[in-house]
This record gives C-alpha cells, structure tokens and sequence, in this order.
C-alpha cells in the first residue's frame, strides 16, 4: 500500500510539475507574441517617423532650391536695363528684344523677360500692351 501511495502521490507530482511547464511556456509563448508586436510597431513607428522627416526635408529643398532659383534669375536680369516698351499692332516680342539685345539667345532673354511681366508667354502680347524688356546696359 505504501509503494501504491507513493506511485499516486509521484504520479500525481508528475501531472503538476507538467502543468507547470506548460503554463510556463505559455507565458513564455505570450512574452515573445508580446515582444513581436512591440517590435513591429516600433518598426512601423520608426518607418512612419523617417517618411515623414524625408517628406518635409524634401519640400524643404525644394524651397531652397526655388529660392536659389529665382535669385539666379534676379542676377541675371540686374546685368540688364528694364524698358517699358508701348506694343502697337504687329510687334512681336521676339523681335523688339532682337533689337534691344543683338548676339544674345532670345530665348534665355524672353524667358527673363517674361519673369519680369509674371507672364506664362511672350508670344501673345496685344497692342496696346505695356511689356517691359531687357537692353544692355550702356557703358559710361
């Protein structure tokens, strides 16, 4: 009887001590679920947080280089003198800043122009019109 109580009692050791370590690895099992998740949101986090850090230091370039851009400009146009022309029927653009900038590439000059005007074009001004335009300056 004594062997018999001893082999419940083992038996009955046993049965606790595997039902520990299932709940012990359960545990163990939830930790890690727990640390997966902690470890993809931080992931998403950090993705999100650089994304957006990317973003605003682009639009931030981008400002910068507008800026840079129109001061490009601007010092292109100071090396001329503005003229406000009166555009009568049949004038061209084209061909009034011809005349004010002989040799140059009319086409870097209207574009400066058309800077100055705020105009999208040169080539649909209208009589009656006052553009301004670009000469050399005179050497004095």
């Amino acid at each position: 009887m004594m062997l018999k109580n001893r082999t419940i009692l083992q038996e009955v050791q046993e049965r606790v001590e595997a039902k520990r370590k299932i709940e012990e690895e359960r545990k163990a099992k939830r930790k890690r679920i727990i640390f997966v998740r902690r470890l993809v949101a931080l992931s998403f986090l950090m993705i999100g947080m650089f994304t957006m850090f990317s973003f605003a230091s682009d639009l931030f370039d981008e400002d910068v280089r507008e800026e840079k851009k129109v001061s490009a400009i601007e010092k292109e146009i100071a090396k001329y003198e503005k003229v406000e022309v009166f555009i009568q029927e049949g004038d061209r653009a084209w061909i009034i800043q011809e005349k004010l900038t002989p040799g140059k590439d009319m086409r870097d000059m209207l574009y400066l122009v058309e800077h100055i005007n705020e105009r999208d074009s040169m080539g649909n001004v209208k009589a009656g019109e006052v553009i301004t335009f670009l000469k050399f300056k005179d050497s004095k």
